[in-house]
């Protein structure tokens, strides 16, 4: 080895043993500076956004800001010839900048010395991160029900009006409405996808009951009338009321009609008055007095039709508007009056209240008529009754309905005290509103 060789290994030799030493120093020293200035590694990028050499504060104002812009873009909903602007965050769209920035302020944080300084001088190599972007799908199907709600075109059931000898048809009206399944997925991918736009289109709104399905009614299957004094004002307002509530009601096949659901409570607040109920054995005054008779007068036309009666309670006294064993005790929240469709086709009941005669009719099709006979008896001294009902097919009688009923003896009435002299007469307190079954308890129920 000649000298010129021995002096360049010695001083190769060196520069190695200064490296050696040098370098590992100058690494943790580059380290623990940068783990002291709270800044990012150079270089890196969140999304579009460049962070690197900001301070963890000021990346967080600078993703505030940029997520800010992104989810407040416009949006253009198109349906029919209609267009509205949305922004982003209104639909449903939004973003997380949190963990793309952890995973910035990372680098040059975590592992060992040498993997820190890599990751700070590694230039721009693995130091891209995405925010987190995301679509709630609630919120674009809250959105696209209440466009449905808020369109003004709307379905309307075709309904029928007694003209005195027959039925008319007052055709529905097919509206319009977005098939919200369909809409939904399209404007979900179009948030998501950042489309800027999605059409929309309308879809026929089609009626619960259309015209055609009302088109077969053309006899009437039963009909039922009872007599009040039109003498009693009140009483003669809650009949006209629940009746009008019930007049025109449309029972499709295999549907249930429900006498409370359908008039609903007997109170102030939907027209109601005080009038004569039973309470306790008594007759006294109490809100909606008068309403039982629009069902006992019903529960008679339905029993003739020949429909499948499923819910009935009598009074727990006798009432003289309809036969024995014929009354049908109702009371909201816990007595009520039911009946099922079980023909193949519509019924309609009409109801009219005039001149002393309440009356109830059940128009139907040819075809769901039946030839119905009822038959009643008395006993237990005149205080117990049974009805039945008969129904022939095919020449044949059948027996398919039959209840009893028992009722209360009335107490006596309590011979009237004439105030005393120079005293103001108490205050009548008005009758809490009418409740019970009506048979054993000392509930109010209307009579």
């Amino acid at each position: 080895m000649n000298k010129k060789t021995k002096t360049a290994l010695t001083a190769a030799g060196a520069a190695l043993l200064c490296a050696a030493v040098i370098l590992p120093l100058h690494i943790s020293y580059t380290v623990k500076e940068f783990a002291k200035s709270d800044r990012i590694a150079p270089d890196a990028v969140i999304n579009t956004v460049p962070v690197g050499g900001l301070t963890k504060g000021e990346a967080e104002e600078a993703l505030k800001k940029y997520c800010t812009e992104l989810s407040s873009r416009s949006f253009t909903v198109v349906i029919g010839d209609s267009a509205f602007n949305k922004p982003y965050y209104e639909l449903g769209y939004f973003c997380s900048w949190k963990p793309a920035l952890e995973k910035a302020y990372s680098l040059g944080r975590t592992g060992g010395a040498l993997k820190k300084y890599l990751a700070l001088k590694s230039g721009k190599i693995g130091k891209s991160f995405a925010i987190e972007e995301k679509t709630d799908r609630s919120v674009i199907d809250r959105y696209i029900a209440k466009i449905n709600r808020d369109i003004d075109v709307k379905p309307k059931n075709a309904s029928l009006v007694f003209t005195g000898s027959g039925v008319r048809i007052i055709p529905g009206v097919t509206g319009k409405k977005i098939d919200e399944k369909t809409a939904s997925e399209l404007l979900y991918n179009g948030v998501r996808e950042k489309t800027g736009s999605v059409n929309l289109e309308y879809v026929a709104d089609h009626p619960a009951i259309k015209t055609e399905d009302l088109q077969c009614i053309d006899t009437r299957l039963g009909s039922f009338t009872t007599n009040y004094n039109a003498g009693k004002v009140a009483r003669t307002h809650n009949l006209r009321t629940a009746s009008n509530s019930i007049n025109g009601t449309i029972v499709m096949p295999g549907e249930s009609f429900s006498y409370n659901r359908v008039v609903g409570p007997r109170d102030l607040s939907h027209g109601y008055k005080n009038a004569i109920i039973f309470q306790d054995g008594e007759e006294v005054e109490g809100m909606g007095g008068g309403v039982c008779q629009v069902s006992s007068t019903l529960f008679n036309a339905v029993l003739l039709s020949g429909l499948r009666i499923t819910q009935r309670r009598c009074h727990s006294l006798k009432v003289v508007y309809v036969p024995m064993g014929r009354d049908a005790m109702v009371s909201y929240g816990s007595s009520d009056f039911c009946f099922v469709n079980d023909s193949p086709d519509p019924v309609v009941i009409f109801a009219s209240v005039g001149g002393g005669s309440l009356s109830m009719q059940l128009w139907g099709s040819a075809r769901s008529k039946k030839d119905v006979r009822v038959s009643s008896s008395v006993y237990n001294g005149g205080f117990g009754a049974s009805v039945s009902r008969t129904v022939t097919v095919n020449g044949k009688g059948v027996v398919d309905y039959s209840a009893t009923s028992s009722y209360r003896h009335p107490k006596p009435k309590k011979p009237e005290t004439p105030p005393a002299p120079k005293e103001k007469p108490a205050k009548k307190e008005p009758a809490p509103p009418a409740s019970g079954d009506g048979n054993n308890d000392l509930a109010l129920v209307d009579g």
